[in-house]
């Protein structure tokens, strides 16, 4: 216990040293990240294998398939042609671009794909706009990223059925468990609302340039047309299958289905589709990857990864066990802590949930379904750090070296005020 407490708190001096350093020297961070995961793991005794395997694969693959399949819309003019017709369509009421992208966000996720599809697709169009309207990029990673939680966890989407199958493996009947994961899912919607209602005023929402004097966009050409198919097929595969499991739960092979339906393979498939119906060259798409950002995002995710690797999830559980045998309004405020610096750490649906709604039933509190609902939203907060998806998904959209800088010291500062803020919502009552 000893030791794998000293290599978590070496693994976060780590990560400091690693900004302070690609800060200091201009340079990329993966590249003192890096070694120092190599002597974090040496120390730890894990071999040179071990290390390279640290390397987070899945959010290389999420990063490199949504930026190359965006990329053919991007280079054949499409996104842009789109942004611009939004924009037109609403060039007479600029203060309600943001809340009408907002709106858009919720209810693509809230159909069916769930908050991860959020990030994927949305993403590209919502920074896009925010480019040309100069809306704070701040603000478009609120949209994005509330918007998809705010939509993601109704008992309708892939969050929801989740949380809900959580639930139920604690012993809790069919309609007590749907019970707490729709309060789950309404307290989901209310926290990241108000997120963005805040962040609406406090960084001007209503005051966007560049849009009452736009000019009328150019008619789709056919390559544009055939784009606009292809990432509609995209789309329909993503959420048709998930509505349907939606109405039919007991479907196995459709359940099957809908697994592998995910937007990485969808992305890819996508290229692949691109080339074929010639929506472009590759070449031109390729040049979207932003291989830079991925190389530091991936190679910050080793420490964060080897952190985990050294039992700093049990650590938190242990802990969290130890803290919650005297009962009152200070469990939920614990398990907000320990949830949301898990996140830090892990996928909030995949390991912070999973691990902390089995303490529940055994927890000495009345509200049981507040404790879910503390859980399942503080986990989310930390999701606009740079280090996860929904945070390297919207740098990943920045074009601009400074803006993307400024972006990732922001994205990591924000989480912190967000806990603080969830944290207000908790003693008030307005999560209950």
């Amino acid at each position: 216990m000893e030791v794998s407490s000293t290599i978590s708190t070496m693994v976060l001096i780590f990560i400091l040293a690693s900004i302070v350093l690609g800060y200091l020297y201009k340079a990329n961070i993966g590249i003192f990240a890096i070694p120092l995961c190599f002597i974090g793991a040496y120390m730890y005794g894990l071999s040179a294998k071990n290390v390279e395997n640290l390397w987070g694969l899945q959010l290389f693959f999420v990063l490199v398939s949504i930026t190359f399949f965006y990329g053919f819309a991007i280079s054949n003019g499409t996104l842009s042609n789109l942004a611009m017709k939004a924009m037109y369509s609403a060039r007479h009421y600029p203060w309600s671009v943001p809340i009408v992208l907002y709106i858009v966000v919720v209810v693509f996720v809230g159909i069916g794909p769930g908050h991860y599809a959020g990030f994927a697709f949305m993403s590209p169009l919502v920074l896009y706009i925010a480019d040309k309207i100069n809306m704070n990029k701040i603000l478009a990673a609120i949209i994005i990223y509330s918007g998809s939680c705010a939509g993601g966890f109704n008992p309708f989407t892939l969050g929801g059925r989740v949380t809900n199958s959580l639930i139920l493996e604690q012993g809790y009947t069919a309609e007590v468990a749907s019970s707490f994961q729709l309060s789950l899912g309404l307290n989901m919607f209310i926290a990241h609302t108000l997120i963005f209602v805040f962040g609406y005023f406090l960084l001007k929402g209503y005051k966007n340039d560049n849009i009452r004097d736009i000019e009328p966009p150019e008619r789709l050409n056919a390559v544009q047309i055939r784009t606009i198919f292809i990432v509609a097929l995209v789309f329909l595969a993503t959420t048709v299958p998930s509505v349907w499991l939606a109405i039919t739960p007991d479907n196995a092979a459709l359940a099957k289905f809908t697994k592998m339906m995910n937007p990485t393979f969808l992305c890819l498939l996508g290229v692949a589709l691109a080339i074929i119906f010639k929506l472009g060259s590759e070449k031109e798409a390729f040049k979207n990857i932003p291989w830079d950002l991925i190389f530091m995002i991936s190679a910050l995710g080793m420490l964060v990864a080897l952190g985990k690797e050294a039992g700093a999830m049990k650590i938190i559980s242990d802990f969290l066990n130890a803290n919650t045998k005297d009962g009152g309004d200070i469990i939920f405020y614990l398990l907000a802590l320990m949830s949301s610096a898990m996140s830090t750490f892990a996928s909030s649906m995949g390991v912070v949930m999973p691990t902390f709604f089995p303490l529940v039933p055994g927890l000495e509190i009345t509200n049981y379904s507040l404790a879910f609902s503390v859980i399942g939203v503080f986990a989310t907060f930390t999701g606009y750090s740079s280090f996860s998806t929904g945070g390297a998904l919207v740098l990943a959209g920045t074009k601009d070296e400074e803006e993307r800088r400024y972006l990732f010291i922001r994205l990591l500062i924000l989480p912190f005020v967000l806990v603080a803020f969830g944290m207000v919502l908790l003693f008030i009552g307005i999560l209950r």
